[in-house]
């Protein structure tokens, strides 16, 4: 009996001493309000955009600085503007246009085409016609693994042509965004003229060529204040 009592304790002292030996660990309860969480300093946002077309395009561009371009700080006393977006990312693209013809789909320049450009992927074009009572319409992602899928970055790719577009007069294009707003340092464009406002305007769709030179701005943003661009 007295054997079994001292193999009984000698077990539980070896318990005692493996146990003692864990390193001590704090669990910090992700329940507890008085911890702080982690906090994304970062975060991805997303908006629409629409623009308005006040000229015909036919193959019109648009590039990844076209799009880092588009909202922009601007200040009445100088001519230099501060891109809002570090990092932009295409979710979709939506074309729409009532044509002016009323015999059948009316004519060429009615025709809406977008056209997803194959720098990864093949080309995808689309394209549609309307009438009086059914307006032209295209709603598209962009395609899987085709650049326009990717994010685009002020340090990268912003010259790559991501798709192009052609559409008659006034007709609108809505392009949906996932974006993440600068920190610190980031890109500047000049503008024609100063700054209409001390605060956020908006540049034109196509405000950029492939060769980084600026664009025809005919694409203008609706509803919203336009920033005339010198250099983007």
């Amino acid at each position: 009996m007295s054997q079994r009592r001292n193999n009984t304790r000698s077990k539980r002292n070896g318990r005692a001493r493996r146990i003692s030996r864990q390193p001590v660990r704090v669990i910090q309860s992700r329940h507890d309000p008085s911890f702080p969480p982690q906090n994304k300093a970062k975060p991805m946002c997303g908006r629409t955009l629409r623009y308005i077309a006040n000229a015909s395009l036919t193959d019109v561009d648009i590039t990844g600085r076209c799009l880092l371009n588009l909202v922009l700080a601007t200040n009445t006393a100088t001519t230099l503007a501060i891109n809002v977006y570090e990092a932009i990312r295409i979710n979709r693209v939506s074309l729409y246009s009532v044509p002016s013809s009323t015999a059948n789909f009316g004519v060429t320049a009615d025709e809406l085409i977008l056209n997803w450009r194959g720098e990864r992927s093949p080309d995808t074009r689309y394209s549609d016609r309307g009438t009086i009572s059914h307006p032209a319409c295209i709603k598209a992602k962009p395609p899987k693994d085709s650049l326009s899928a990717f994010w685009i970055t002020n340090s990268s790719n912003i010259d790559t042509v991501l798709f192009n577009i052609s559409m008659p007069v006034y007709s609108l294009i809505d392009i949906s965004l996932s974006f993440v707003i600068g920190d610190g340092s980031t890109r500047s464009v000049t503008l024609a003229a100063v700054g209409t406002v001390t605060g956020i305007a908006y540049s034109a769709l196509n405000n950029a060529i492939s060769a980084g030179t600026v664009g025809a701005e005919t694409l203008r943003p609706d509803s919203l204040t336009w920033a005339d661009m010198a250099t983007p």
